[in-house]
């Protein structure tokens, strides 16, 4: 039988996250699925006081989480819904540290094929633009739109998209245009251990 080789930095990688499980206080796993670079740098930046943010691969994580003689059920729970995974530790309780999170949740322009999370509706209603071409644009997404008292006007307020349904990169930017970002990004705590006590 061979043996897989394992290579040194993977090894160390291992370790390095093994102590960080094993650190005290509360230790969990976070999402960040979806949050750009430069979002997640002002979140963490935000975060640095109460709590720490280790990124690292699924699998090295999972080999960390054994090797720190915790549950491999309790981590499959913890990774049913993270798109991209990270551990979080922090000197806050549970719920707290969930509180925290929370605030790092904003909206962010949807991209082409990107599914509606909710059902997204444009209100009717005066916009900012004056007459343009952009009531060609808005017309050409599903928006109804005309000049009324010298500005671009919504007419009625329309579903444009259905919560599951693929939003389309043109309606996307017009979205954008009205302020409406309906993707939702953050960094969501799907779990913590303390004190040997799990909260999924």
């Amino acid at each position: 039988m061979i043996t897989p080789k394992v290579s040194p930095w993977k090894r160390s990688r291992v370790e390095e996250l093994t102590e960080v499980l094993n650190s005290d206080g509360v230790v969990g796993i976070v999402d960040v699925g979806g949050v750009p670079a430069s979002n997640m740098l002002d979140m963490r930046s935000n975060l640095r006081e109460s709590m720490k943010i280790t990124m690292a691969k699924k699998t090295l994580i999972r080999l960390a989480w054994i090797n720190s003689g915790r549950s491999s059920e309790e981590l499959d729970t913890l990774f049913e819904n993270a798109v991209q995974p990270c551990i979080v530790q922090s000197n806050l309780n549970p719920f707290e540290l969930f509180i925290e999170l929370e605030k790092t949740r904003q909206g962010r322009s949807a991209k082409e094929g990107e599914l509606a999370p909710i059902d997204i509706i444009v209100e009717q209603g005066p916009t900012s633009f004056g007459p343009g071409p952009i009531v060609g644009e808005f017309n050409a997404v599903g928006i109804p739109a005309k000049i009324d008292k010298g500005k671009v006007a919504i007419q009625k307020t329309t579903t444009v998209v259905e919560q599951g349904q693929p939003i389309s990169g043109d309606l996307g930017i017009m979205l954008a245009k009205l302020d409406i970002h309906p993707i939702e990004i953050g960094i969501i705590l799907t779990g913590a251990i303390e004190d040997g006590f799990f909260f999924p």
